[in-house]
This record gives C-alpha cells, structure tokens and sequence, in this order.
C-alpha cells in the first residue's frame, strides 16, 4: 500500500496506486486459477483412468475366482475318481488273489 499526504500532512491512498495494486493482484490470481483448473483437469482425467482400471481389475478378479472355483471342483473330481480307481484296482488285486 502506498501512503501519500494531504496538505494537511494526514496519510491517505492513492487511488490510482491502489488500482494498479488491485488490478496487479486481480492478475495473480487469475494465473493462480488458470493453473488450478489445469491440475484439477488433470486429476479428474487420471481419477477417470484409475477407475476404469479399477472396473477391469475387479472384472479379471472375478473371472480369476471363477476359474480358480472351477479347478478346485475339477481337482475334487480327478481325486474321487483316483480314489475310485485304487479301490477298483485293489478289488481286482484282492480278487485275483484268492
């Protein structure tokens, strides 16, 4: 702030200064907004990327679980029927035996 006297030696602004000041800070704060908006353009941009690569990897989470679901029954298949085989195989041999 600049300060000027009257005649009287009292301080007062000068309107002119101050409008300069004002129309200087106005113009700060304008750049300071433009660069907000820029960054706040870029996060949004980048939020929307992430959450689309969210719903992709939620999607290949499921399609994972799915499949490992599927091997566990198939494993609990492939065991019964191995069981079955042994039991058969051990028949045949008790069988033959006798």
């Amino acid at each position: 702030m600049t300060l000027k006297y009257n005649e009287q030696g009292q301080p007062y602004e000068d309107p002119f200064e101050e409008n300069k000041r004002l129309k200087k800070r106005i113009k700060e704060l304008d750049n300071s907004l433009s660069i907000a908006l820029n960054i706040n353009d870029k996060y949004q941009r980048e939020n929307k990327d992430l959450g689309e690569k969210c719903v992709k990897g939620g999607l290949a989470l499921v399609e994972l679980n799915a499949k490992y679901e599927a091997s566990i029954r198939e494993i609990d298949r492939l065991s019964e029927e191995n069981t079955n085989i042994k039991t058969l195989t051990n028949e045949k041999t008790t069988s033959n035996s006798c």
